[in-house]
């Protein structure tokens, strides 16, 4: 990315994190990491700003090009929207972010937009709700987070101090107020947001870090890079406990040589809760235990870059895998059999992939515009929605799985109806 920050080396970027304030200390860091564990439900931070525009939504819309399946469409962005996500307390509550420099909050119901996040002069690449609704984090090109309190808030969008170079993923904590972000700076980034304080830095990879999540049961960090690496991280020191990389020692087979573009970890309290699988530029996939910090197996590889993986939701059996990329190819995988079940062809890109909650359905975005709904148990597609213009960014469930939210090169915010499609999937 193209920055108004100098570069920093990783001696300088380690020496600028040990001048900070007292915060970061270990202890700061482990107390923080407690009351993550605890939660946090009485602070204020941030607020809704009800601007009062009604144009934002148009029902029943038609392209000039081709029909739209969209029942609702939100256009007050002035440029691709870039990423979308909805609300897990507000079932009407969606936020996207666009490269005119804005997030903007969407209730769904009510086809109009709430509230209006500066993005700091910079695209808002990343948007994210916490996991038990309360925040919303966005992080923008020019390494900016912001952080709205999303309940009874008085306090204004409150900045974060981090990163130098554009943020490249945001993720909460699995139960409390801690934001993690990861950066074009080679740097993943802590925060208690709650308190607006800076918790902890990760340094160690020696390129961009692509991606990044808490474990499920909160304890540990995990990092891709671009510099073909997983790492496992002590969230209270900061040190890297694990690193999974070609040719170090002990991790039992072939990595990566390609860079890592992404990366999911099992869920929680599953087989699969410390199994990590990665995909690479070159369209590689590789499963690696994170314990152990040991490579499980290569899977099938695609033909281009792997742009997007994700895990069945725990509660569907057996535990499955999907992974697509450039090539057009969703693969999914038993991964209880260790056989592949299933392909799906898009004629594009598959930009992302997610899973329904409940039912054995994925949902993917293409380059190509387009929206397709899949049975993995039939090998069917169910459906594929139309209505944008340009090529898929994001997408997400919303209105309780009841419909799929997209973004699109088409500067558009578009709300798809799900509910017959997966009835009669």
């Amino acid at each position: 990315m193209e920055g108004n920050h100098e570069e920093v080396n990783q001696g300088e970027r380690k020496e600028m994190i040990d001048d900070r304030p007292d915060d970061v200390s270990t202890d700061k860091a482990e107390a923080a990491m407690d009351e993550a564990n605890e939660s946090d439900d009485s602070v204020v931070y941030g607020e809704l700003i009800d601007d009062g525009d009604e144009g934002a939504e148009v029902e029943g819309d038609t392209m000039e090009d081709g029909p739209d399946d969209s029942v609702k469409v939100f256009r007050n962005h002035m440029a691709e929207t870039l990423a979308v996500h909805s609300s897990p307390l507000d079932v009407n509550l969606i936020a996207s972010g666009a490269c005119d420099d804005r997030a903007i909050l969407f209730d769904i119901d009510q086809g109009r937009d709430l509230a209006e996040l500066d993005g700091q002069g910079e695209s808002v690449s990343c948007v994210q709700f916490s996991h038990d609704g309360k925040f919303l984090a966005i992080g923008s090109e020019n390494g900016t987070i912001s952080v709205m309190f999303m309940q009874g808030a008085t306090a204004p969008q409150s900045v974060l101090d981090g990163p130098s170079e554009a943020v490249t993923f945001l993720a909460w904590h699995p139960r409390g107020p801690v934001l993690l972000a990861g950066s074009e700076d080679k740097s993943v980034y802590m925060w208690n947001a709650s308190k607006g304080h800076f918790m902890m830095a990760f340094v160690g990879h020696e390129k961009s870090v692509t991606c990044g999540f808490f474990s499920g049961d909160g304890k540990k960090v995990v990092t891709a890079s671009l510099d073909s690496s997983i790492r496992v991280w002590n969230p209270t020191t900061g040190t890297a406990e694990v690193r999974i990389q070609a040719n170090q020692p002990g991790i039992g087979g072939a990595f990566h040589a390609d860079e890592i573009q992404c990366l999911a970890i099992g869920f929680v309290d599953t087989p699969l809760s410390k199994i990590a699988v990665s995909g690479g530029s070159a369209g590689t996939v590789f499963v690696s235990n994170l314990e152990s910090g040991k490579v499980v197996t290569q899977l099938p590889s695609h033909e281009d870059g792997v742009e997007t993986i994700a895990f069945s939701p725990p509660s569907m059996r057996p535990y499955m895998l999907a992974t697509a990329g450039g090539d057009g190819i969703i693969r999914v995988r038993d991964m209880e059999a260790g056989a592949e079940r299933c392909t799906f062809t898009h004629p594009q890109v598959v930009a992302k992939v997610i899973w329904h909650p409940t039912k054995p359905i994925i949902v993917s975005g293409s380059s190509g515009g387009t929206i397709c709904l899949w049975n993995v148990l039939t090998g069917q597609k169910l459906a594929e929605l139309r209505g944008h213009s340009d090529y898929i960014t994001d997408i997400s469930f919303a209105s309780n799985t009841q419909a799929v939210v997209s973004t699109s090169g088409d500067g558009t915010v578009r709300v798809f109806d799900i509910r017959t499609i997966v009835q009669q999937g």
